[in-house]
């Protein structure tokens, strides 16, 4: 075992989820609701133990991008063949998918800024494809929050990665890099730009209010409870307690909003526990981020620290984090953060001994070159007065 920053938080958080079960109004919901926490927490201490060099962690960028390129092809495969509108991918609502894939888009889109110094060599042109992709995979949900939380999510990767210290070559890069992303949305926004439009001033006032009246019922289980009704519990009390009265049927689902849902399930201690969780981890990609020179490391750690920022705002929102994969993925993503220090070592002791091994030979060649040449080798010289006949050369 491994410790790991933010272990504290994390085992706080578990054992109160543990100790939720025997309040719960149906312990066997809030059971179910731990297994899913358990199992993130394994993924985590996967992920953290997984990463031990630059390689793996540029393994994992790539992955990213593969996993963009499938999202996109289950898009459109959706949208043209399966006849799914608006798309949804692997997911069971197009608003999970937008999430997911923004927390992808934004690990690949702080690459792009800052891997390479070229615009378009090898690694930045399949940078350059991946957010396309990603990108048009988030736009075709047709998610009013995942459209906006994009747009905010790049501008915070833009402005870090200019305050941050780097040579000036990347700068010109990054520049240079919004400018041909200004023009190529041109022509894009000419052909996505109506539908996005038209969401907009068509989306219904119920949507809005159902979301507020089912906040309203988060705060009136947490008043009641203080230990809250249980993990995984709401959609029973919203259902079969007097907490759903002023929602339709269809409204009595579960909370839009992770924070009002974590006071409703868990209380105060619940929503207390779980954003010291959630902001620890925050706290340590941005301290990874200020300390470090650029590197690898730093422009994965911008990505990720984006994701977990834009997390939070979406959880005002929606309740994906509850979801497996957005739950599964944000600690994942926690696990390979907090284990950048331990890539970051490895990658200065590589160095340090390339530059040994290069000193040595360069010593070595030096002494070589230096040395006088060696004068020819004596001849054998016999004592006098004894017979030179018979020696025997060996």
């Amino acid at each position: 075992y491994t410790r790991n920053p933010n272990e504290v938080w994390l085992a706080l958080y578990l054992a109160y989820c543990l100790f939720n079960i025997s309040i719960a109004l149906i312990p066997q919901f809030a059971l179910f609701g731990v297994s899913k926490i358990i199992r993130a927490y394994v993924t985590f201490w996967v992920a953290y133990n997984f990463i031990r060099s630059e390689d793996d962690l540029r393994f994992v960028i790539w992955t990213v991008v593969g996993i963009t390129f499938y999202s996109f092809v289950q898009v459109l495969l959706d949208k043209y063949t399966r006849g799914v509108f608006p798309p949804r991918g692997s997911f069971d609502h197009q608003n999970g998918l937008a999430t997911f894939q923004n927390i992808l888009n934004f690990i690949i889109f702080a690459a792009l800024m800052q891997d390479s110094e070229k615009l378009f060599d090898k690694r930045s042109l399949i940078y350059w494809a991946g957010l396309g992709a990603g990108v048009l995979t988030s736009v075709a949900t047709l998610s009013r929050g995942g459209m906006a939380t994009t747009v905010i999510g790049f501008t915070l990767i833009i402005t870090m990665s200019f305050f941050l210290k780097q040579k000036s070559v990347k700068i010109k890069k990054k520049l240079s890099a919004i400018g041909l992303m200004v023009l190529l949305s041109i022509p894009a926004l000419a052909v996505i730009l109506p539908p996005i439009i038209e969401r907009f001033e068509t989306a219904p006032e119920e949507s809005g209010e159902s979301r507020h009246g089912a906040n309203i019922a988060s705060r009136h289980m947490g008043d009641d409870y203080f230990f809250g009704v249980g993990l995984n519990n709401y959609s029973y009390a919203i259902n079969y307690m007097p907490y759903g009265e002023d929602l339709a049927p269809l409204d009595r689902g579960i909370a839009h909003h992770i924070f009002w849902l974590h006071y409703a399930e868990m209380g105060i201690i619940g929503v207390i526990l779980f954003t010291l969780m959630t902001a620890n981890f925050m706290w340590i990609s941005l301290r990874f981020i200020l300390k470090r020179e650029d590197s690898l490391e730093r422009v994965f750690a911008i990505g990720v620290l984006t994701a977990f920022i834009i997390n939070w705002l979406v959880g005002t929102l929606e309740w994906n984090f509850r979801t497996l994969q957005i739950t599964l993925t944000y600690f994942m993503l926690a696990g390979f953060v907090t284990s950048l220090d331990r890539v970051e070592r490895e990658r200065l002791k590589m160095e340090r001994d390339k530059k040994s091994r290069l000193a040595m030979w360069y010593l070595m060649m030096t002494r070589r070159q230096g040395a006088p040449k060696s004068a020819a080798p004596p001849a054998l010289s016999l004592p006098q007065g004894r017979p030179t006949t018979g020696i025997r050369r060996r």
